[in-house]
């Protein structure tokens, strides 16, 4: 497949473009700017911001083979790594962005959807434990919270005639690719301190594209909580 990626040089999106390539894709990546190293194999760079509709097009019609699927891995950048920093992106990212996304699959017949999503939002608020929950949502944070919520409410609103899917991990990590679980849309059954990599997350999300979970259609218009 001619994959879309939107975050392609974040934490977790380099990750997903280069098991995107291990898996036999080719990628079409929106680039605020062009990396300077030259463009791995079956790359193509294109430039422009995911909050701007004309960019999403031009990548979109600039891509050297149609697009089959799109997945969208970008995060709200702060000051600092630290979570609780100051946020330098607009409030709106990943909503606008999402807006924009859907208006180019429906305008050119695109249908494959997958989205990095967030625990701790949407139906899955009411397992994360209250304390946490409240200095997530109180803190610097709740922008992203409330972002990601937005994003859900969008597709869940206006997908229709697109197969989406919302990947919610639990609480990021830098460990080894593992087997993750399931824990439907609540959440329910996670753990206090459970934790998910982002190699993991990646190798989930892939493996969506195709089918080599076995379980791509069954998350169609669905979010899912996952954890190792």
């Amino acid at each position: 497949m001619q994959v879309l990626l939107l975050g392609s040089t974040g934490r977790t999106g380099a990750y997903i473009l280069s098991q995107l390539l291990a898996a036999n894709h080719t990628i079409t990546a929106l680039v605020r700017k062009t990396p300077t190293a030259p463009a791995p194999s079956g790359v193509t760079y294109v430039e422009g911001s995911p909050m701007s509709l004309s960019s999403i097009e031009k990548a979109t019609t600039e891509s050297p083979k149609p697009i089959d699927a799109v997945f969208i891995t970008l995060a709200s950048s702060r000051e600092t790594d630290s979570p609780f920093s100051k946020p330098t992106s607009p409030v709106d990212l990943m909503a606008k962005t999402a807006e924009n996304v859907l208006a180019v699959m429906k305008e050119h017949g695109i249908q494959r959807l997958v989205v990095l999503s967030a625990f701790g939002t949407g139906a899955s608020k009411a397992q994360v434990f209250w304390p946490v929950r409240h200095l997530l949502w109180k803190s610097s944070v709740g922008v992203g919270m409330k972002d990601h919520e937005n994003v859900e409410a969008l597709l869940r609103g206006k997908g229709e005639g697109v197969k989406w899917t919302l990947v919610k991990p639990v609480m990021l990590s830098d460990g080894e690719m593992k087997e993750v679980k399931m824990l439907g849309e609540d959440g329910k059954g996670v753990g206090m301190m459970a934790s998910c990599s982002r190699r993991s997350v990646a190798g989930f999300m892939v493996g969506l594209l195709d089918g080599g979970n076995g379980i791509g259609e069954e998350l169609v218009r669905k979010a899912v909580v996952i954890s190792e």
